[in-house]
């Protein structure tokens, strides 16, 4: 029997069986509603048959998700992204944000994502590509901690060229960032970004205002 991760990389180069995988143990190909989602539904049948697969269903969430969110997007994403050779390799020998963001702009839905969101609802023509935002957090929570994971071993200078990447991409947008904004601050990066997101996660939500510079002064004037 074959775990997931190996039938992935059988069947990377097929896209139409990667997707059918995924939407398949997601249980949404239990009641197709169009021609694509039966086609999508047989190839998983087969693929189940052809390495002994369970049904095991994960059930991914659509709940408060904006539209170019939904699970079904993303799926179709990362299948898109499973065909690239070497991603690993190319990821940890990335060495700025151009050649970062030169991997993950060419990822797009497959055609039918084209006119939908949802399976069996047809919406407005748009290619479900990734935008610069959602690039953004990608490199930011996940591709940079494990290229520092994955060189901390071996190249005692990878921090500062890691630092160097947090510098050359924008600071997030978020209610943590706004905030800090409102009481003056100018945010230029990501490497003040994250590091004031770690403060509020670390200080201000724990209420940790003796062990913070800025919550002691604030408490000392009072």
């Amino acid at each position: 029997m074959y775990n997931r991760t190996q039938v992935i990389n059988k069947i990377r180069q097929n896209p139409l069986q990667l997707e059918a995988l995924l939407f398949g143990i997601s249980g949404w190909l239990e009641d197709p509603k169009d021609e694509t989602m039966k086609i999508w539904k047989r190839e998983f049948e087969f693929i189940k048959a052809k390495f002994s697969i369970s049904d095991l269903i994960f059930r991914p969430k659509f709940l408060r998700l904006r539209p170019p969110n939904f699970p079904t997007i993303r799926l179709s994403q990362l299948a898109d992204l499973y065909k690239h050779q070497n991603l690993f390799s190319k990821i940890m020998e990335a060495e700025n944000a151009d050649q970062l963001y030169h991997i993950f702009r060419s990822i797009k839905a497959s055609e039918y994502w084209d006119s939908h969101f949802n399976f069996g609802n047809i919406s407005k023509v748009q290619p479900k590509i990734l935008s610069k935002d959602f690039i953004d957090l990608l490199i930011l929570n996940t591709v940079l901690p494990l290229k520092y994971a994955y060189h901390r071993y071996h190249r005692e200078e990878i921090a500062d060229e890691i630092i160097e990447l947090y510098k050359s991409i924008a600071a997030e947008k978020n209610t943590i960032i706004t905030g800090w904004k409102k009481l003056g601050l100018d945010i230029t990066n990501a490497l003040e970004s994250q590091s004031l997101i770690y403060h509020h996660k670390t200080n201000c939500e724990t209420k940790n205002c003796l062990a913070c510079g800025i919550g002691f002064k604030l408490l000392k004037q009072e």
